[in-house]
C-alpha cells in the first residue's frame, strides 16, 4: 500500500490503488441518456485513477455534450478518448481472461440471477485479480431510465447491486459508478493489507474448481440458461478467505472428475503408491466396493 505520513499534521495520505493494480478496470455505460452524468463519471474515473478509456455502448459521440465537459472538471481527456461500441458482445469479444459485473437495482427473477451486494462482489473480484486469474474487469451500467435489459445482464458474468431503500432503489448513474469505484479502491487496499501467510486467491481457485466440475457433470449447461453459475458462486463465496486443508478438497474434486471419465471409481489412480504392492490377503478397494 502506498502512503505518505505528514509529520506535522499526523495523518496519512492514501494514494489511489487503481493506478497500481495492473488490472485493466473499465467503466462501461450502456445507452446513457444524460451528458451531465457522463461528465460526472469521467471526473469520478479521474478521482479514482482509472486509466482505461470510458466505454460507451449503443450511442455515438453526440451523447457527449457541453454539459459533459462542464461537469468533467479536469477530466476532459477521458471524454475526448471515450470509445464507442454497437453492443456488449462487440465490446467483450476476444477477451478470455475478463470478468464482467452488471450493475442493477432490480431483484432476481426467472431470467435474472440473484444479485450480490457491491461490498461483497468487488472484494471477490479483487481477490481473483491478486491471484492473477483475470486481466480485465468491466463495470457495466445501464441507462438512466430503465437500466440494463435481460440480454445485457446475460452478457455479463455477475449481477451486482448497491443496497438501498426498498421504496426508492435506483441510484443516479454517476453516483452508482462512484460507489463501485470506491469499493474497488477500498477492497484493493484491504487486500494489500492482508497478513502474510494467507495465499491470495486461495478461495477463488477452489470456487473455480467447483464450477469446472459442475460444468463437467452438466449441472451448469452451455451458456448457463438457468444462471446456475452465479448461484453456485454466491453459495461458495461464504467460504472463509483461508480454507484449511484446501489441497484435500482439490484432490476430492480431481478424483470425482477422473472417476466420471473412467465410468467407475478411480481409487487406484488416487492411491496408486499405496496399492502398487498388494500384500497377500489384502482386500483391494475395488473388491470392497463390489
Amino acid at each position: 500500500m502506498s502512503e505518505k505520513t505528514d509529520l506535522k499534521k499526523g495523518y496519512k495520505v492514501f494514494h489511489s490503488p487503481c493506478e497500481q493494480t495492473g488490472i485493466l478496470l473499465s467503466v462501461v455505460l450502456v445507452r446513457p441518456e444524460n451528458g451531465a452524468n457522463i461528465g460526472s463519471i469521467a471526473r469520478a474515473m479521474a478521482n479514482f485513477g482509472v486509466k482505461t478509456s470510458l466505454k460507451i455502448v449503443g450511442r455515438d459521440r453526440t451523447i457527449i455534450d457541453a454539459q459533459s465537459y462542464r461537469l468533467a472538471v479536469h477530466a476532459e481527456t477521458i471524454l475526448q478518448e471515450a470509445e464507442f461500441f454497437e453492443s456488449l458482445p462487440a465490446l467483450f469479444g476476444g477477451r478470455p481472461r475478463c470478468i464482467r459485473l452488471a450493475a442493477t437495482a432490480r431483484i432476481a427473477s426467472a431470467h435474472r440471477a440473484h444479485p450480490s451486494r457491491v461490498d461483497e462482489a468487488i472484494p471477490q473480484v479483487v481477490e481473483m485479480a491478486h491471484a492473477e486469474q483475470i486481466d480485465e474487469v468491466f463495470l457495466v451500467f445501464g441507462c438512466e431510465s430503465d437500466g440494463l435489459s435481460n440480454d445485457e445482464v446475460g452478457a455479463c458474468d455477475r449481477v451486482v447491486t448497491i443496497p438501498s431503500a426498498t421504496q426508492y432503489r435506483s441510484l443516479n448513474l454517476a453516483q452508482a459508478v462512484v460507489v463501485f469505484l470506491y469499493e474497488w479502491n477500498r477492497a484493493w487496499l484491504l487486500e494489500e493489507e492482508k497478513p502474510e501467510g494467507v495465499p491470495h486467491g486461495q478461495k477463488q481457485k477452489l470456487i473455480s474448481h467447483f464450477i469446472k466440475l459442475a460444468e463437467e457433470v452438466g449441472f451448469i449447461l452451455p451458456d448457463d440458461p438457468f444462471k446456475m453459475r452465479p448461484r453456485l458462486e454466491m453459495i461458495l463465496d461464504a467460504l472463509p478467505p483461508h480454507v484449511p486443508e484446501v489441497r484435500t478438497l482439490h484432490g476430492l474434486l480431481d478424483q470425482i472428475s477422473r472417476s466420471l471419465k473412467k465410468g467407475e471409481p478411480d481409487i487406484k489412480g488416487r492411491y496408486r503408491s499405496h496399492w502398487k504392492k498388494e500384500e497377500p490377503g489384502l482386500i483391494s478397494p475395488e473388491d470392497r466396493l463390489s
